[in-house]
């Protein structure tokens, strides 16, 4: 286990802790979304935010558990992003073609 109590921030341990959790967290969040781009800025903004935090991990066990709660909010949120963006998109069309079009010899005023 590589990390108990409050962990050092030193790049040795930022480096074992990326080694560790960032294949295992990419694969799972790339499985989840099937977008490669996607799943590498979620899972690097992830390993930031767990980086950032000052919460204790007792172990190493306990830090993965974290990572893993974190990728399925970070999943949950990017879909929610997408179906907020979906009716949007829908919105605004289904708006603009209840817009009449102006007669072509309608003159501005």
């Amino acid at each position: 286990m590589f990390v108990t109590g409050q962990p050092k921030k030193d790049s040795n341990t930022l480096k074992e802790i990326f080694d560790s959790l960032h294949p295992r967290i990419f694969n799972f969040v790339l499985k989840h979304t099937a977008d490669h781009e996607q799943a590498l800025t979620l899972t690097t903004d992830l390993l930031k935010e767990i980086w950032n935090s000052n919460h204790e991990h007792k172990d190493a066990i306990s830090l993965e558990h974290s990572a893993f709660l974190l990728a399925q909010k970070a999943i949950l949120d990017h879909y929610r992003a997408k179906i907020v963006e979906r009716k949007s998109y829908d919105f605004i069309l289904n708006e603009s073609r209840k817009i009449e079009p102006r007669p072509e010899n309608h003159k501005q005023p």
